[in-house]
């Protein structure tokens, strides 16, 4: 009789680790889609947290090892989605420029963004003009309602220029003549 109540206990907490084990993966779970997500976002810090989370949980987890991997070796390109994808998001109420230089131009446009977004997120322009090639350009444009990226396509199309998006800036360069 006394194997037998001992049994009893022993039992209770095999099955009291299993619980344990099934509350774990379901936290991994959310916390590995929930890194995929902020990669699939440009998120980089955030997708990291959450990587390195489920490896904390799930050390031998053969997915989060890969995802944290390819983040680590791509973490330039997936922030700059995140930048890129932010220019899409936001939307200018107003634009309305008469002769303005591009580097006034993308000035106005920064605090145009800032304003819309209280100051999270700023995009950062660096404009790379060797040649001098917009030293006498004007950008005149008048917009209302149209995404960041679209203000900005108009006001590189008037000065014959292209933006590069990378993990800190948006960098902005003429266009090769052929």
């Amino acid at each position: 009789m006394k194997t037998y109540l001992m049994l009893i206990p022993l039992s209770a907490l095999c099955l009291h680790g299993q619980t344990v084990e099934k509350t774990a993966p379901a936290d991994a779970t959310t916390l590995y889609n929930n890194g995929l997500n902020a990669i699939a976002n440009g998120n980089v810090v955030e997708g990291e947290a959450n990587l390195r989370a489920v490896l904390k949980l799930q050390p031998d987890n053969p997915n989060a090892k890969y995802q944290l991997n390819y983040l680590i070796l791509h973490r330039d390109q997936i922030a700059a989605r995140y930048r890129e994808k932010m220019m899409g998001k936001i939307t200018v109420k107003t634009v309305d420029f008469a002769d303005a230089s591009l580097n006034e131009s993308l000035t106005a446009l920064t605090l145009l963004i800032e304003e819309q977004t209280g100051k999270k997120f700023t995009p950062n322009f660096i404009i790379r003009d060797p040649e001098r090639i917009w030293q006498n350009q004007k950008v005149t444009l008048k917009l209302e309602n149209v995404p960041a990226a679209g203000v900005l396509k108009y006001i590189l199309s008037t000065v014959n220029g292209k933006a590069t998006y990378d993990e800190h800036a948006v960098v902005i360069t003429p266009l090769k003549t052929p």
